[in-house]
């Protein structure tokens, strides 16, 4: 996958969300183009993609959360940051975090720490 400035970013999931990964690979062809190469594939699209941040904000509004803007990617990494924050990681593991979220260690330090 593609991350900040066309970075390659690896996207790791856990063993049931596979499950339901393979799930959908099965029954991909009932709905979504041969063509198209997205693991989340807009079906209304020969090779779209279903956008994550419209999705998250759909979510949030029929969740009836108090404040929809707080649902974006940006705040589940600044969480995501915090939590790392707390667990007092050693700079190389920042490093590793880092690059798995498509930046630079110092673009993490500046806006997420």
């Amino acid at each position: 996958m593609q991350g900040k400035g066309s970075k390659p970013v690896a996207i790791l999931f856990p063993k049931d969300v596979q499950e339901f990964i393979e799930v959908l690979f099965n029954v991909r062809h009932l709905c979504v183009s041969d063509t198209n190469e997205y693991l989340f594939a807009n079906p209304n699209t020969k090779n779209g993609w279903i956008n994550g941040y419209n999705t998250m904000k759909k979510l949030a509004a029929e969740s009836r959360v108090s404040d929809v803007s707080l649902f974006t990617s940006t705040c589940l990494r600044k969480q995501i940051a915090t939590i790392l924050e707390v667990l007092n990681i050693t700079d190389d593991e920042m490093e590793q975090f880092a690059n798995f979220m498509g930046h630079t260690t110092k673009t993490h330090e500046s806006y997420y720490r």
